[in-house]
């Protein structure tokens, strides 16, 4: 179960670790320089924010009446969110599911998110054969001489090896395909990605909302949707006729 800092998630959870710190305005999050403060000081139920010095912006904003808020812009209005730190404490900190970017693009994942259809095909790591090659690095080592040792005969062992004159030699054993190079064993193990089922479901896959790092409202880790403004009903109705 998370404690400490790492229970910050809401309103109220963000209330109870301040009132508990030796500051209730203010108080570190021990992670990538945040802080954990009130917006207001003057007001006891102040909207609360997860605030980088580092990085000079807000990036989840706890607000009193249950909702969060998001922000991937920094004090000069630059997109900071597509920096991976940035993106792994907003999804930390407000419940969503995954902030990721993709093509260049900002991208949110809920936390109930729907899924894709699902798609089953051919393996694309096996092409279908449910078996992948695997490699033989050869020959392994015995320290000693041949001459010396009790284990390995010259017909198992290869030709004895010095690297230093001054130390001790070292002879090559034939591996266990008794062979004495490097080489390929095809099909020998079961695909990794299919797990030997020849197929594989390359669909359902969680939709995601693209994001233009402007604040943002969510609710539970769902987005919390906005009516729409005149001038968006206005280009509606223009698309529409």
């Amino acid at each position: 179960m998370p404690y400490g800092s790492d229970a910050v998630n809401d309103y109220e959870s963000a209330k109870a670790y301040l009132s508990a710190g030796r500051n209730k305005n203010s108080r570190t999050l021990y992670s990538g320089g945040l802080n954990l403060e009130k917006v207001d000081p003057a007001f006891i139920d102040s909207d609360i924010r997860v605030y980088s010095k580092w990085d000079n912006m807000w990036l989840v904003m706890y607000h009193t009446n249950g909702t969060i808020s998001i922000n991937g812009l920094n004090g000069n209005g630059r997109i900071q969110a597509y920096s991976q730190s940035i993106r792994r404490l907003i999804a930390k900190y407000s419940g969503l599911n995954n902030v990721f970017t993709k093509a260049g693009k900002l991208y949110i994942t809920e936390a109930l998110s729907d899924w894709t259809q699902p798609k089953i095909q051919s393996c694309r790591q096996c092409k279908g054969l449910g078996r992948m090659d695997s490699i033989c690095w050869g020959p392994g080592e015995c320290y000693g001489s041949i001459e010396k040792c009790n284990t390995h005969t010259h017909e198992t062992a290869t030709e004895t090896i010095t690297e230093n004159p001054d130390y001790r030699k070292h002879h090559a054993i034939l591996c266990d395909h008794n062979r004495k190079e490097k080489h390929t064993l095809y099909r020998e193990r079961e695909c990794y990605s299919c797990r030997g089922t020849r197929r594989k479901d390359y669909g359902s896959k969680r939709i995601s909302l693209a994001w233009d790092g402007h604040p943002l409202k969510i609710r539970d880790g769902q987005v919390v949707k906005q009516p729409a403004n005149e001038l968006e009903m206005r280009m509606a109705n223009y698309v529409r006729l």
